[in-house]
């Protein structure tokens, strides 16, 4: 059983508040669409679970908190993401929302693998379930969703394999663009149906 969503677990620092504006922003609502129509971003009163970002130079574009991706998104149900500190458990930020609770997770694979350029992170029951018989890594045991730790097991996984499964939260696919990422989402859906 997932564990339930209560607000992101660090802090934000908005160094603006304006939305963030980029040529990619529609391959991202996109996929978006495509992860709430296709089960992958169940949604819960307030959202949807799941959340997509791509590489922007030295920041990245997430999808914010609380957004539903079934919902017609304007360039404000995104927040760029401008720096992590792990450690001190803080993003900074522009955006007039903060991001993604998943935000240090994604931060933390774009700064030690420079070839990715987007992360999409969904929650399908089936292929979180089903990993270990399909043949998809899976981290050793459950971690609190937005945590340090999650990130850091997501971490170990992605120097292994570029779609892997965090235990009993949700998968993670990682690759050099948007399609890409989201074809490889779309292949293991299509390995379980």
């Amino acid at each position: 059983m997932r564990e339930e969503y209560r607000g992101v677990r660090f802090a934000t620092t908005f160094l603006g508040h304006e939305p963030p504006n980029h040529p990619l922003l529609p391959e991202l609502r996109h996929w978006c669409r495509v992860f709430h129509e296709r089960g992958f971003a169940p949604p819960y009163p307030g959202g949807s679970s799941g959340n997509l970002s791509f590489r922007a130079g030295n920041a990245f574009i997430i999808t914010g908190t609380a957004i539903g991706l079934k919902d017609k998104l304007g360039d404000d149900a995104f927040v760029e993401v401008v720096a992590c500190h792990l450690a001190a458990g803080r993003v900074e930020t522009r955006g007039s929302r903060e991001p993604s609770s998943e935000a240090m997770l994604h931060a933390l694979l774009y700064r030690h693998f420079p070839v990715v350029g987007a992360v999409f992170h969904g929650h399908h029951e089936i292929i979180t379930r089903e990993a270990a018989a399909l043949g998809i890594p899976v981290s050793p045991s459950p971690l609190p969703y937005g945590s340090k730790e999650l990130a850091e097991a997501a971490l170990a996984l992605a120097a292994k394999s570029d779609f892997f499964v965090l235990r009993d939260h949700g998968f993670v696919a990682v690759g050099e663009d948007m399609e890409k990422t989201g074809a490889l989402c779309l292949a293991w859906l299509g390995k379980i149906a």
